[in-house]
């Protein structure tokens, strides 16, 4: 299976914003989904290094989408291990509830096995991931593709300006 430099670029862009989300600490970031747009942003700067002409948003889009549903793979595989080695170290999670009439002790009960279950906390980040993480890489693609346009050379200006000069101020 041969790599090209688009897949290189995708892969790339998953990797960036898989790895930084599943870092503890570090994945505060993904508060705001700072880690998706930059991953679908780091996916179109590669993208461009290897395509030198200009691409439509589509692409950058897609391109960006791709690196979201990467990058919600490398969430699994590197957050899985993680959580399991931290899972003796986090705080008990009957702790974390205190008792309110508000919410049914069913749910608390479901908080609880979720939380203290390394696995069922990965799989439901997973899920958070592939499903939002793919949209908001897609508008990082996009933000990409419209930040990281190149000028347009065009033959009717002399010095490079977009806007010719009026007539009769033509050097």
């Amino acid at each position: 299976m041969k790599f090209t430099s688009r897949t290189q670029a995708i892969f790339l862009g998953g990797a960036f914003s898989g790895v930084l989300s599943s870092l503890p600490y570090v994945s505060a970031g993904n508060c705001c989904c700072a880690w998706p747009i930059s991953g679908g942003v780091v996916t179109v700067y590669l993208f461009r290094q290897s395509q030198p002409n200009l691409f439509s948003l589509d692409t950058g889009a897609i391109a960006g989408a791709l690196s979201g549903v990467v990058g919600a793979c490398v969430y699994l595989i590197v957050s899985l291990p993680i959580q399991y080695v931290l899972a003796p170290l986090q705080p008990e999670p009957a702790d974390m509830f205190s008792p309110s009439s508000d919410v049914p002790p069913e749910v608390v009960a479901l908080a609880v096995d979720v939380i203290s279950s390394p696995f069922l906390l990965v799989l439901l980040g997973f899920t958070v991931m592939l499903l939002v993480g793919t949209v908001f890489s897609a508008l990082g693609g996009l933000f990409g593709t419209l930040f990281l346009r190149r000028r347009r050379s065009s033959s009717s200006t002399s010095n490079g300006d977009l806007v010719p000069p009026p007539p009769g101020l033509e050097t």
